[in-house]
């Protein structure tokens, strides 16, 4: 694993709109431009599944933590191999959490504001809890 340090440095964001060939193959360009670079945090499971695709491709043998949105059987499997580093999820749930909202709202229960309400958090998978 990449050592981490108590600084962080974003080099730069990234647009792929949304397209994991397009972000594997910007991922050489980056390394040329940031050789230090030890972090990859993608949008989505299938971007963070793309750079590590691209990195072994260019026989990329510099730890490098990689990371995703999503929660993607593909991406549990590579965090698994070691081959991702975590993939953060949860947020499909907003939707259910939304219904059961509106719902109690509609039966008279008092203030649905997130006031009073628990926020629903997004959980890591990483290699410490991926069984």
């Amino acid at each position: 694993m990449a050592n981490l340090t108590n600084q962080a440095q974003l080099n730069q964001i990234v647009r792929t709109l949304w397209d994991p060939v397009k972000s594997g193959v910007m991922v050489p360009h980056i390394l040329k431009r940031y050789p230090a670079t030890n972090i990859f945090w993608a949008a989505s499971d299938e971007i963070a599944l793309a750079i590590k695709d691209a990195l072994s491709k260019n026989n990329n043998t510099k730890d490098i933590l990689i990371g995703g949105i999503g929660w993607l059987p593909e991406a549990i499997d590579a965090i698994k191999n070691e081959q991702l580093t975590a993939s953060v999820g949860g947020h499909f749930m907003q939707g259910a959490w939304a219904v059961i909202k509106a719902f109690d709202h509609s039966q008279g229960f008092q203030d649905i504001s997130t006031k009073n309400s628990l926020p629903l958090l997004h959980q890591v998978i990483n290699k410490r809890n991926i069984k």
